[in-house]
């Protein structure tokens, strides 16, 4: 099985080799030092999880997690802040749809246990819209029939099959 891809997008070089050194046995890890980098990975490579900080120059962490969201709806989304800034994280949460956040400098076990979690946030949405896909063909599939029926079947019968399932 192929180790599932995260990005990790923070503009201070040293904490991309720690990043790496830390996960890499785990995640195929990419790295970007920039939101605007960070994009271009993520529009070029099959990216699960997201993990992003707040404070960068051109565009912040919740900035890119906004820009991504209806791009990407099911990738999972953590932002890394130095500093408890609240209102960056309401703006992340509500424009970029946050799974979780973690403070820097950030402990390696219990970042992992937040990509684990994001990982799974993300591998369920893809079902759903999976099922969502399943029930749409199967609505469309049952219109097409009942389009058929009402070509080939007298209105008469249709109204008759009609009338009993009312009457159950």
């Amino acid at each position: 099985m192929s180790k599932r891809s995260i990005l990790y997008v923070d503009d201070e070089p040293v904490s991309h080799i720690l990043f790496k050194a830390v996960f890499e046995d785990d995640y195929d890890v990419f790295t970007a030092h920039s939101a605007r980098e960070g994009l271009e990975i993520l529009r070029r490579e099959p990216i699960r999880v997201l993990i992003t900080d707040q404070c960068m120059p051109e565009m912040t962490g919740a900035e890119l997690l906004a820009e991504i969201r209806h791009e990407l709806p099911n990738i999972g989304r953590v932002m890394l802040t130095a500093y408890s800034d609240v209102d960056a994280l309401i703006q992340a949460v509500h424009a970029g749809g946050l799974d979780r956040y973690v403070t820097k400098p950030w402990e390696s076990d219990d970042l992992k246990a937040v990509i684990e979690e994001a990982l799974e946030n993300c591998e369920e949405r893809m079902r759903r819209d999976r099922r969502i896909e399943e029930l749409e063909a199967e609505v469309e599939s049952e219109r097409h029939l009942r389009k058929e029926l009402q070509k080939h079947v007298p209105e008469s019968v249709l109204e008759a099959i009609r009338a009993g399932r009312d009457g159950d």
